[in-house]
């Protein structure tokens, strides 16, 4: 296990991101104790460091369901010391960001707008919570089209493989309603993403 200054210049320095993450593993003990039992500036130091060279670099990495289960660690840490931290505004914050990002990423887009919510309320000209908050959006629709889109072009297809196969379906209406409904859920995917993009976002304060 390192010391507190030696680590504090390592963290200081610049690194690659596997490198912050394995060194604040070998010592997840030491910093674990800091955040536990530390004065306000160990805390500081370890809170830091958790937040911005090891939960952020996983999630950069591509590390996403450790990495919320991390964030979910900090946001207890920082309950600590709540009232007594300076930085505990912008600490929580981007916390809160980081986990809607993971969230978002592991294709959870519901809950990633609820935290994505929280921080609009504080900070609603943001154009990086914005944009987030309206992919998230257009993600939930376009699973849905996508969804019914592949089924009616599954059906579709089935179709026409009767036709060849096995009895025919002399019912032409069903191909054509089948191939609307496909035609009509890609078109929305792309007509509801325009219309997202292009709306303005505006959270009421205390909305879930």
């Amino acid at each position: 296990m390192e010391s507190k200054k030696t680590l504090k210049k390592f963290f200081d320095s610049n690194k690659e991101k596997f490198e912050y993450i394995d060194m604040f593993e070998k010592n997840k003990n030491f910093f674990n104790e800091l955040l536990k039992n530390g004065h306000v500036e160990d805390f500081d130091f370890a809170i830091s460091v958790k937040i911005f060279k090891y939960a952020d670099p996983l999630n950069q990495t591509g590390h996403y369901k450790k990495a919320l289960s991390i964030l979910y660690e900090i946001e207890n840490d920082l309950e600590k010391f709540k009232g007594q931290f300076k930085w505990y505004k912008m600490y929580s914050e981007h916390t809160t960001f980081l986990k809607g990002v993971c969230l978002g990423r592991l294709k959870r887009y519901r809950e990633s707008n609820v935290e994505f919510k929280k921080i609009l309320e504080l900070n609603q000209n943001n154009d990086r919570y914005k944009e987030w908050y309206k992919s998230n959006m257009t993600s939930q629709i376009n699973e849905i089209l996508n969804t019914i889109a592949l089924v009616g072009l599954i059906l579709f297809i089935i179709l026409i493989i009767t036709d060849f196969t096995g009895p025919k379906i002399e019912n032409k209406t069903i191909k054509y309603i089948i191939m609307i409904v496909a035609f009509i859920a890609v078109t929305l995917t792309y007509i509801l993403g325009k219309i997202i993009n292009r709306k303005s976002i505006k959270i009421n304060k205390n909305a879930t």
